[in-house]
């Protein structure tokens, strides 16, 4: 479960301190692993029933992620043109996370942390390019074990 702290009215809102309780992506992996076992596994830990994550979530954050992808194929600059978007998906998942120890949140706790955490420990176009193929893995196992609500 995730942990914050409430730093109240003038501290700036909550700063959330996210519990790994794996499997997150590591881009020390091997790819097979990452788009295999360790998706596999990343999708099992999403919740089922009415705290799915919803199709229409997962959609918006995959469809941003593969569209940088498909703009770094198209000979886009990486450092310049990419990694400033890719690494403020965690803000969007931050912002779709809002309020989310009160039942609020439009995605899981779990795939926010899957955003956040992976996002964050991406430092180059090599880790991008597994990072994508790792959650469309995810993706894949998602649909395939029938945990993406409507």
């Amino acid at each position: 479960m995730a942990a914050y702290e409430n730093r109240g009215r003038g501290g700036g809102g909550r700063t959330f301190q996210t519990q790994s309780r794996s499997p997150l992506f590591d881009p020390n992996k091997p790819l097979d692993e990452l788009v295999d076992k360790l998706a596999e596994d990343q999708a099992n830990m999403m919740p089922e029933g009415r705290d799915a994550l919803k199709s229409s979530q997962l959609r918006r954050f995959f469809g941003d992620i593969k569209e940088l992808y498909r703009r770094l194929n198209q000979k886009a600059d990486y450092d310049r043109d990419i990694a400033p978007m890719f690494k403020m998906m965690r803000s969007k998942a931050a912002y779709s996370w809002r309020n989310g120890d009160r039942g609020q949140s439009k995605i899981p706790r779990e795939f926010h942390d899957f955003i956040d955490q992976g996002v964050a420990k991406v430092t180059n176009e090599e880790q991008f390019r597994k990072f994508v193929q790792h959650f469309e893995a995810v993706v894949g196992f998602l649909y395939g074990s029938g945990k993406v609500g409507k």
